[in-house]
Order: C-alpha cells, then structure tokens, then sequence
C-alpha cells in the first residue's frame, strides 16, 4: 500500500456545548450581556431599544426594538449560524434597511452576541418582523447546548413564519412541542418506509443515550445535601410550564402599529441579577443583592457617551444614536405600572458636569499630542493647551499596531468643603451624582466599552496612584466624571476581548492606557495637585473666600439665635413686667412709713422688685424689627422704666424716713444698706454662675465627645489597611503610603476642628470682647418671619417626591406612549407640537413638584388612631403585602385621639412608616413587622428592623442626615420633629427596647392633650 492511501482526511466533531462555550461563557455577566443585545440593535439601525422586565408569579424578560428586523431565511442562514460573514468583513448595510439613519459603524465584531440570551434566562421565544416580509418566531432552551454529551447537528431549533401577528401565540404551544423532541426523540411514522424512519430512530437513540448520560454524570457529582433534579427534567418544567402572552409584546413597536419592523426577545427563567431588579419575591435584599444592583446600573448607565457633545465628533454621531431603557413592571393595582431603572433619560446631564470647577476637555491627534483646554479651581485656563508625550512613549505606526486619534473628557470638584468654589446645594447634587455616574468610562463610537467606568475596572491605575500620595496624585476614580472616545474607523486596532471584558492587550491599547496616564500625572502636577501653581495661588483665595463666607453664615446662625432669643424674651416677659409694674404702684399707693420696722419691710420689697426687674434682660434689639414686636417692645420698655423711676422714687422716700425716724447709729445703717445689696448682687451673680456652669458643663462634654471620637477615628482607619496586609492585598510600600495619608487627613481636620476653638479661649482669656466681634458689621439679608415654615414646606416636597416619583414616572410614560402613537400627519402639525412642548416642559417640572399645596386654611380637627391608621392603609395601598410585611395597630393605638391639624400629623406617621419600610425590608428575618402602639401614655411607632445605631442617635433628628444608600435625603425625621413641635408635641426614639412591642426602631411621640381612651 503506498503511503498517499494511509492518509485519510476526517471532519471536525462538534458538540453542541461549543454553543455554550461561545455565548454564555464568553459574557462577563447579565448586564453585559444587555448591553450585547442593545448593540446589535443598534446594528440593526434601530432607533430604541428597551428591556422590560415583569414582575409575574414567574417572571419574564422582553427585549424589544424597532430595527429592520429579519425574515425566516435571514433567521435560519444568519441568525443560527455563529460568526456569520457580516461580523467578519465590512458588509454595507443596504440604505433600505437603514431607517432613515447615515450609515452606522457595526459594534458586533465576533457574531456571537446573539448568544448573551443565555446570560438572561434558559428560555427564549425570539419574534421578528422585516418590512414587506412574514414574521418570523423561534423557540430556543439554552441548556440544551451545555450538554456535553449532544451533537450539535442533533439539536434542531423549531422555526414558524406567519402572516398577521395574532397568529403567534396560537402557535407558541406547537414551538414547544417540538422544541422537545430535543429530549424525547422525533416522532416516528410506523408506516413510512422512504428511510426517514431509521433517521429518527438514529437521532432519537442518539438524544436518549445522551441525556442519561448526561443526566448521571450531573447526579454522581451534586452535592449529596440537596435535592437534585435531572438537567433534562428542569428543562421539560419549563417548556411545559412556561407562558408567554400578549402583555409581554405590548410595549414592542412592531406588536402596538407604531413600526413595521422590528425583533421581541421574550425570555423566561430568569437569572438571579434579574430577578434582584425586579424585588421579586423570595428574593433576599442583602448586601449581595445590593451590590448586584450596584452593578447592574452602573454597567448600562451611560449606554449611550453622555460627554459627546465636547467630541469633535458630535455633529458626526448625534443624529445617529440610539435610545434606551431598562424597566420594571409591577401590578400594583389593576394595571401594570413601570418603574425605570436605567435609560437615556436617567443618564447624566453633560451640561450640569461641565459647571465641575476641574475639567480636561480635548482630543489626542494621531501622534499622541493632546490638544485641549482645561478649566482649574473653577477657573478658564485662557491658552490652548497642548500636551506631547513622553519621550519614553513610543507612538506605534503601523498599520496592525497604530493608535488613531481620540478623545477625552475629565470633570471633578474639590473632595473638602473649605476648598470648594460651589455652593452647598452644587456640593450636594456634585455628592449625589458621584454615587451613581462617577468613574473613566470609554466608548466606541458613542457607545459604551464594558466594563470600563465600573467600581472594579479602573483601567487606568487612578486609584492606586492616589493611595500613594493623595496630594499629588490629585484624581480620584470614584470622585471624578470622565471617558474616553474612540472610533472604529480611526482604532480598529482597539478590539474588544471575547468576553466584553475591556479591549484586548495589544501595543495600540497599551500606548492609549499610557497617554492617557500621562495626561492624569501632567494635569495634577501643573493644575490640580500639590505641585501645581494654581493650588498654591488660587486655593488660598478660594479658603479665604469661604472662611469669610462660612464666618457670615455663623454671623447669620447668631443673629438668628439672638433675634429669636429676643422674641421669646419679648413674648414671655412682657405679661411679667406689666405685673411688676403693678405690684410696685401698688407699693406706691400703700406705702406707710411710720416706723423703723416700716422702712424695713418696704426696702426688702424694693429690693425684691429690683431683683426682679433684673431678671428681664431681652439681649440684643434685632435691627429689622417691625410689626408687633415693635409694639411690643415700646411698651415693655416703657414699663421698665416706670419701674425703674417708681423704684427710685420709692428708694429716695425709704432713705429720707430712714434718716428721721431711726434713731440707730447711720453707720449701722449703711452696713447694713450694703450688706442687702451685697446679698442682692451676689444672688444675680450666681444665677449668672448657674446658667455659665450648665453651658460648660454641655460644652466640656461635647469636646470631650469629640476628642474620643477624634482619638478612635486613625484605628478606624488604619484597621483595614492591616487586614488587607494580613491577606495579601496590599503591599509594604502600599500600606505605609496609606498610614501616612490616613494621619495626614486626620491631622488637617484636627487642626481644623482644635485650632479656632483654642484661638477663641485665648481670646476670651485676654478679655476680648467675643459678642461684639460675632455682631460685627451691619444686617445685610433681611430674614423673613416665615423662613421655618418655607422650610418645612420644601422639605416636604422633597419627601412626596421621593414617595410619589414612580406614579409620576408612570404617568409620564402613558402620554408620552399616546403621544407616539398618534398618527405621523398628526405629528407635523402645529398643534401637536405645542402639546408635545408642553408635555416635555410639565414632565420637566413634575421631578420637582409636589401636589401638596404650601398655604391655605390651616383646619384642625380630632384625629383619632383609627383616622391614621386607615390613612396610613390608603397612602401604602398594597405595599406590605407586596414587601411580606405584617402592619397592625393596637386597641389603645385605635382608641387614641389628639385635637389638631391632619396636614401637620400625617406626614409624621407616613414619614415613620415609610422608614420602617425600608429598614425592615432591607433586615434579613423571616418576619417583617410594623406595630402602632401606645405605651406609657405615648404613642410608639415600632419594628422589628435593625434599629438605630447608637453612633448616629445624636444626629437622627438633624437635617439631611440619612444612611439609607439609596433613595434617602435626611429630611423626614427632621419634618417630623418640626411639625410635632409646631403642635406643642415632642417626638424621641427609644433607646432601651425593653417593655416595647418590637426588638428593632421604636420612636415614641408625647402628644400635648392626648386622649388614651
């Protein structure tokens, strides 16, 4: 035999689980495998594309969009065959199937993005729709592809075409059915002899032997503690289980008549990431499933470049892009009602980050020359800046190694309030959007590169520079607002790894990763950092200026404290003084000074009258009194001096009967004359000494209060730097770089804190006047009476709006669905668009409204705890059912009854439910549980969460104090202190649990004239 016929040419075998190896394998995650599906969309020249997720007894994902969609052949001979040819070369989109928009630059590259389905649950039912085509619907279970055991070619995928969409679902159970002969076999005809027959009964041998296999294969290494169920047999559940219907499709254009084109994926058996968006039940909301949340916004936030407009490109790209959403459906009543959890509505405003007082905005040329501006300590830099590279950076030039020209934009505050050029509100929404949007990002063509921009990909060492020295490296990842922008067509050699999990490690990445590095050193070193000009010429003007602005607001806070002082001196003394004032008429009109004894009596009830009048002291006369006050003071002045010219009157008739009718020694007299004053004098000087004692006694105990907790802070802070030595997380040199940055914030603060309060003791100790240096200078703003009220009102906006958003996001959703629906000749008339402007401009001004009104009749009443109760029960509606949580109130709660006004109590007792909601759903127990109570003679609002930790009890009440990581503004118990006080009422959270309903929160209220039965 020659050697030629030894040789035999044999093919490739493949096992159906190189599917799985390709799609669910290759993706990072669920969100990223979201974003997969949202680019292919795109390349479908969709112009949205949204997730819809609902929340049913089994839930249900749906991915829809308006792109060209497919027909059967495209379905069978693109969509099932991996890494088609139109990933592979540069296949131009034909202008009919472009819907309107340029040419688009594809975002697939590797044909395999169609298999993130798998990412999102087992089950899909894939329906699409080209314009002038049938549509076209599939039926596929991922899960038949991780079998290890099935040929690939052995796995047939059930495909149906149809006419008219209400043709689908009667159609569904058929896809079923043959989606199971994967498990079972084809049916075999007993009658047919054309050789089909042998073919089934081949390929149904084949599948059987290969799910036994690999049904004992997963049985003998499952964990022999929990129960086991066969891979086939959960596959067979949920084809005979699972139900899709109508509802599902309804928010697809194609499915409502607003396209003619476009693809649903309908998915059932959800992951867990999924299933943690939607708070579905059996769900547990703990610090994993926060962190999934975490995840899931801040991997598609930003789907879409919201810095575009600083590109050069943004005449290119904006009128090429695509919307998106991510949302909840829930059943609250009799209708479903949506909640958004991501979308390009939610996205960042480009326009509220650029009034960031740090910006980097500019573009690298082809050379890696970086030509931009830059904005410093709030501050325009006039010149153009350009920014070369190293010299040790080698810019690649080749073909297969160059990196093309691209753009950056930085934006960031000042970490420290004293530093700052915003104001406290700027600080505040600064604070707010670094939780949600903070992070370097990059994007391919305005879409976004995953993972860059997450919490655990900083890609360009930001963070890790920063530990070693704060103060140079001035960047920090999670407190600054940036990207990256690349393109396609100028970086090709930018590609994306398998597994969407950054670009691939190749010299082009490598040489944009150290420009852009480059650019964070320069930058801190000759803008922003320790070493830069502009920190140690402009920062000092900036601290000075908010020093001066922080001593005006403490010159503020005095004149307010001082200004009420005098009012409620006012108020309390004047009926005091009018009294005295009679009693010493009274004194006048009686006098009788006949004997020694007389004179006697009379000067000890002068003395008293004096002691008295000493007492009513108002402080300082604010300089913009009006009204009554004015009134009020003239009057009580008036008095005083009456009194005061009474007393002298009196004083002068007791000396001159003294000298006429004692016949003791003068000397005698005046001893004793200064001896009473003495006594007099004495007496106000030790109430003078009480009221200074118990002021020092509070102050000593805040400072020392504060010194421990100054003392303890660097073991706080040092601890986990020992932990993460102890397990290898953090190197020698890295740890003593954050010990020594750790003592270096501590001491600044220290010397902040410490220093001008010794300054202030010294000044005291030399005698100097500290009241005429606080009042110094002259009322600039004049202070509205009503400026608490104001005060409570906002606050309560802010509250209704944090309760009520997603009714108003619902809302928004129904007319802007009827808008779209309208016909398109309606949609270029003149009155659609006044309508569609004002509905933008109401939607706009709905996120800071309320529907609560500001003033009005003030009507009080008798409210009774069956009256709170039932508005509590109306105001939550099905919510605790829908939480697990058990709400009751007592007999003594419900017999309770207190005379005052509904609009000022029932905002406390929704506040205080609706944080015992939270918490208590955020607690990890069987039992969730909320009682209203009445203990002691107070009413006590109770849950068995976790309670109040005795570090923050000192500022439970305070304004804008919240630990709530989402959704909390710090205003409710601080509402809820105001308006009870306003009543005469007093509210305190229990700090001993014992003798009360439930171990969790317990706040009880003392109302003034309550009835308990």
């Amino acid at each position: 035999m020659s050697i030629k016929n030894k040789v035999t040419a044999l093919p490739f075998q493949t096992r159906a689980r190189t599917v799985d190896h390709l799609g669910r394998e290759q993706i990072a995650d669920c969100p990223t495998a979201i974003s997969e599906l949202w680019k292919n969309a795109y390349d479908a020249y969709a112009s949205k594309v949204e997730l819809h997720l609902y929340d049913e007894e089994e839930p249900v994902a749906v991915i829809v969009d308006d792109g060209h969609g497919m027909n059967k052949s495209e379905f069978v001979d693109k969509w099932l065959v991996v890494g088609t040819e139109s990933k592979a070369v540069n296949k131009t989109t034909p202008i009919e199937d472009r819907n309107g928009f340029p040419e688009r630059i594809r975002q697939g590259q590797k044909g395999i993005g169609r298999l993130s389905c798998a990412n999102l649950a087992p089950l899909l039912l894939l329906v699409s729709k080209r314009r002038n085509h049938k549509f076209v619907a599939s039926l596929i279970d991922w899960r038949l592809f991780e079998n290890p055991y099935m040929i690939l070619s052995d796995i047939k995928i059930p495909v149906v075409e149809f006419e008219d969409k209400s043709e689908l679902l009667p159609l569904v159970p058929a896809l079923f059915d043959e989606l199971l002969t994967n498990l079972w076999g084809e049916p075999v005809n007993e009658n047919d002899d054309t050789g089909a027959k042998a073919l089934k009964e081949e390929h149904r041998i084949r599948v059987e032997n290969a799910w036994q296999a690999y049904d004992q294969f997963m049985k003998q290494n499952a964990n022999a503690k929990e129960k086991f169920t066969a891979p086939s047999a959960l596959i067979e559940q949920t084809l005979i289980t699972t139900v899709f219907n109508k509802i599902h499709l309804e928010q697809w254009p194609v499915w409502n008549g607003e396209k003619e084109h476009g693809t649903a994926l309908m998915m059932s058996n959800l992951d867990y990431t999924l299933r943690v968006i939607l708070n579905h039940k059996g769900v547990q909301l703990d610090d994993a499933a926060r962190d999934t949340k975490d995840n899931f916004v801040q991997t598609l936030n930003a789907f879409i470049d919201p810095y575009l407009k600083q590109s050069r490109r943004y005449e290119e790209l904006s009128g090429n892009l695509i919307n998106y959403s991510a949302k909840c459906w829930h059943r609250e009543t009799e209708k479903l009602e949506s909640r958004i959890i991501v979308g390009s509505s939610e996205q960042i405003d480009y326009s509220i980050v650029f009034n960031a007082e740090h910006i980097v905005a500019g573009r690298f040329d082809h050379e890696g020359v970086f030509h931009g501006k830059i904005k410093a300590f709030g501050t325009w830099v006039d010149d153009k800046i350009v920014i070369a590279p190293p010299a040790d950076i080698a810019i690649p030039m080749a073909q297969n190694t160059r990196l093309g020209p691209f753009d950056l934009f930085i934006a960031a505050t000042e970490l420290e309030a004293i530093n700052t050029t915003h104001s406290h509100d700027e600080r505040t929404l600064f604070a707010t959007l670094y939780e949600n949007h903070a992070g370097m990002m990059m994007h391919r063509d305005a879409l976004r590169v995953l993972p860059y921009g997450r919490t655990d990909a900083d890609y360009f060492d930001i963070e890790k520079r920063r530990t070693k020295n704060a103060g140079r490296y001035f960047w920090s990842y999670r407190k600054l607002f940036g990207r990256v922008g690349v393109s396609n067509k100028y970086n090709p050699n930018l590609k994306d790894k398998a597994g969407r999990e950054g670009v691939i490690d190749n010299r082009a990445a490598r040489t944009l990763k150290a420009l852009v590095t480059n650019l964070f050193l320069y930058t801190a070193d000759n803008y922003f950092g320790r070493y830069s000009d502009n920190r140690k010429t402009l920062l000092p003007q900036i601290k000075e200026r908010n020093l001066e602005a922080r001593a005006e607001e403490d010159r503020k806070k005095d004149r307010a404290r001082k200004r009420k002082k005098f009012r409620s001196n006012l108020t309390g003394y004047s009926p005091k003084v009018s009294a005295l004032k009679s009693h010493a008429y009274s004194l006048k009109d009686t006098l009788s000074l006949t004997n020694e004894r007389d004179v006697d009596d009379v000067q000890d009830k002068l003395d008293a009258i004096k002691d008295e009048l000493s007492k009513y002291v108002l402080g300082d006369i604010p300089s913009n009194l009006s009204g009554e006050y004015i009134q009020k003071y003239a009057k009580l002045m008036t008095e005083k001096n009456e009194i005061r010219s009474l007393c002298s009157e009196l004083q002068v008739k007791v000396n001159v009967a003294l000298e006429e009718i004692s016949k003791a020694d003068p000397v005698e007299h005046v001893k004793k004359r200064i001896n009473g004053q003495k006594s007099l004098l004495s007496k106000h000087v030790k109430r003078y000494s009480r009221q200074i004692k118990e002021l020092q006694t509070i102050e000593f105990s805040r400072i020392n209060d504060l010194i421990e907790e100054r003392l303890s802070l660097y073991d706080e802070k040092v601890q986990p730097i020992l932990s993460g030595m102890q397990v290898d997380k953090l190197s020698l040199q890295e740890s003593l770089d954050l010990i020594e940055k750790n003592r270096e914030a501590i001491e600044l603060e220290n010397e902040e804190l410490f220093e001008p309060y010794i300054s202030v003791l010294e000044s005291l100790n030399q005698s100097i006047d500290m009241e005429a240096l606080a009042v110094f200078g002259t009322e600039k703003v004049t202070e509205l009476t009503t400026e608490i009220d104001r005060l409570n009102a906002l606050a309560q906006l802010g509250i209704a709006v944090e309760i009520l958003g997603h009714e108003l996001q619902s809302y928004d959703d129904i007319i802007g669905y009827g808008l779209n629906k309208l016909p398109d000749d309606l949609k270029s008339s003149d009155a659609y668009l006044s309508i569609e402007t004002g509905y933008h401009g109401l939607t706009n001004q709905l996120r800071f409204l309320s529907p609560l009104k500001l003033s009005g009749h003030k009507v009080q009443k008798d409210i009774t705890g069956k009256d709170i109760l039932d508005y509590i029960l109306n105001f939550f509606d099905n919510s605790f059912e829908k939480n697990g949580i058990e709400f009751t109130a007592t007999d003594e709660f419900l017999r309770f009854s207190v005379f005052d006004q509904p609009s000022r109590l029932y905002p406390v007792f929704i506040n205080l439910i609706n944080n015992s909601r939270y918490w208590v759903a955020t607690h990890n127990q069987d039992e969730k549980k909320i009682i209203l109570d009445v203990v002691d003679g107070k009413v006590v609002i109770s849950d068995n969460g976790p309670g109040v930790h005795k570090n923050d009890l000192k500022n439970l009440f305070s304004l804008f104090f919240t630990k709530k990581r989402q959704g909390g503004r710090g205003v409710g118990l601080y509402l809820c202190r105001a308006n009870l006080t306003a009543g005469g009422h007093k509210i305190d959270y229990v700090k001993d649990n014992s003798g009360y309903p439930l171990s969790g929160a317990n706040f009880e209220i003392n109302f003034r004239g309550a009835k308990y039965a």
